[in-house]
């Protein structure tokens, strides 16, 4: 739309979504992110309170081997003892590394009083079953008897429970601030969502009023075309009123020059007034006829000012010209014949000539066009010169200059002058569809 670089509070609108579709970007990733640590501590807890369980089990299924092979001295027994130490220390390396890098202090002084209890666990154990394996099973009996086992055991089982619930504290911790991020980011999702929303109705909004503004810039603009036009009509009409006063006045006068018969003289006149208002209608009367030979245009506009001393030529094929041809066409040939009468080869004295010809030649660029060119070229009589006026150039600026450049525009053509001993005009009219070759 026109209006919609000139309007700021649409730039800032446009800004302020992008801002919002950014923001939601950022909390939806930080969303997702607090999520993953939330899994990820989840796993990492559940690993830890594995390898917990599986030291327990280890240091059970270790006393549960001792005690059948110190009861029964059956070797058998010695199998889930053996599982039980090698378990304990596979489990225990396990949740070590760990939590080398993230453990808090008390799980560091935690897993030193696991360590050492579990050592000693395991030393008492291999203590009573080296006993019965000497064959002193009264001894091994003995130690059992002291419950330095059973209290072992029971500082590990304490132990193992404080770390399991140190871990279950850490991920309750790591979960709860996982879902306040969650209900912070899910109020802050339907905020920027309502902006969103916001923003696009005033966005809607302001394209709807920009849309008025363009139509009526585009009204205002049509008026200005047609003011313009208008304007550029009555400059056009009172410069052909003039121009038509001025060559009613050469008409007088050049009809006068040797004539000594007053009826002659007025019969004279009439008929070249006469000629001059057909010239004009069939100039502009391109309503009431839809077609005009060439000839017969040229002819209309430069029989008013043909007298024996004052003539003209026309070379040219039969052309049959288009209605939308002839308005600007005759506006043409009507400005080149006025000035020829007022300042060219009809007003230096007699015997002044006006050769007009013309052409027609198709040319392909991509597409077919027929071009008109049309030449006119201005001779002075015998015993008289035409002077070129001064600052005569192609770029001259007067009304009636303006006006062939306006009519030659209209016609998609190219307009050139030059000076040869005479005014010479070569008009190059791309008219397309509008004329064809004809006859009369």
């Amino acid at each position: 739309m026109k209006n919609n670089k000139k309007n700021p509070v649409l730039l800032i609108v446009l800004v302020l979504i992008a801002g919002a579709l950014v923001f939601v970007a950022a909390i939806v990733t930080f969303g997702f992110l607090t999520e993953n640590t939330a899994r990820n501590q989840a796993r990492f807890s559940a690993a830890i309170l594995t390898d917990l369980r599986r030291i327990e089990a280890s240091l059970l299924d270790a006393e549960t081997g001792q005690r059948g092979f110190i009861i029964t001295e059956d070797p058998s027994y010695l199998s889930p003892y053996t599982r039980g130490v090698e378990e304990y220390g596979t489990a225990y390396s396990g949740l070590r590394d760990r939590l080398r890098d993230v453990q808090t202090t008390s799980q560091r002084m935690l897993l030193e009083d696991l360590s050492s209890s579990s050592e000693n666990k395991l030393a008492e154990l291999a203590q009573t079953v080296e006993l019965v394996r000497r064959g002193e099973r009264a001894r091994a009996i003995a130690i059992v008897k002291t419950d330095l086992g059973k209290d072992l055991m029971d500082d590990i089982r304490s132990v193992i429970a404080q770390l399991e619930n140190e871990e279950q504290d850490i991920l309750q911790t790591t979960l709860a601030k996982a879902e306040r991020v969650q209900h912070r980011i899910g109020v802050a999702l339907i905020a920027a969502l309502v902006l969103i929303l916001g923003l696009l109705v005033m966005v809607f909004y302001l394209f709807r009023r920009s849309e008025r503004l363009d139509r009526t810039e585009d009204l205002l603009d049509e008026v200005t075309y047609h003011r313009d036009r208008a304007e550029l009509l009555a400059q056009e009409l009172s410069h052909r009123v003039k121009n038509l006063f001025g060559i009613i006045t050469s008409i007088v006068r050049m009809t006068g020059r040797g004539e000594t018969d007053s009826g002659i003289v007025v019969g004279k006149i009439s008929d070249r007034i006469g000629a001059l208002a057909r010239a004009h209608s069939l100039t502009t009367a391109s309503e009431t006829r839809k077609h005009v030979d060439m000839k017969e245009l040229v002819q209309a506009v430069l029989e008013p000012y043909h007298t024996d001393t004052h003539d003209f030529t026309l070379d040219g094929p039969a052309v049959t010209l288009d209605s939308g041809i002839l308005t600007p066409l005759g506006l043409i040939l009507h400005e080149l014949a006025t000035n020829a009468v007022k300042y060219g080869a009809w007003s230096a004295g007699p015997g002044g000539c006006i050769a007009i010809s013309w052409s027609v030649a198709d040319e392909t660029n991509g597409a077919s066009s027929s071009l008109l060119h049309l030449t006119w070229a201005e001779k002075a009589g015998a015993g008289s010169a035409l002077v070129e006026p001064e600052g005569f150039s192609q770029s001259s600026s007067g009304f009636g200059t303006k006006m062939i450049e306006m009519s030659t525009k209209q016609l998609k053509g190219s307009f050139k002058k030059k000076w040869n001993d005479g005014l010479v005009v070569e008009l190059v009219l791309d008219l397309d569809d509008e004329f064809t070759d004809g006859s009369n």
